[in-house]
């Protein structure tokens, strides 16, 4: 939700989002998701979403340490 703050994206969009992780996490059948595969689901589904989101959330979720990092993130996007 941080990611989006400001950003034209509906509420109902954002709680799809959550349920469709929800929902493949579900059907993996397993009891413990390390945060490295849930924070690779999200910024998949983000990317979909809004790239603004994408790249704020892929900023802090990924640690860029420097602007080659940042830049190379926002290649993947075009």
């Amino acid at each position: 939700m941080v990611a989006t703050a400001k950003r034209n994206v509906p509420q109902e969009v954002l709680e799809e989002l959550i349920e469709d992780t929800e929902s493949e996490l579900h059907n993996t059948f397993r009891y413990e998701v390390d945060s490295q595969t849930l924070g690779d689901m999200v910024l998949m589904r983000l990317k979909d979403v809004d790239h603004v989101a994408y790249v704020r959330f892929a900023s802090v979720y990924k640690s860029f340490q420097d602007l080659d990092e940042f830049t190379a993130e926002l290649g993947k996007l075009k």
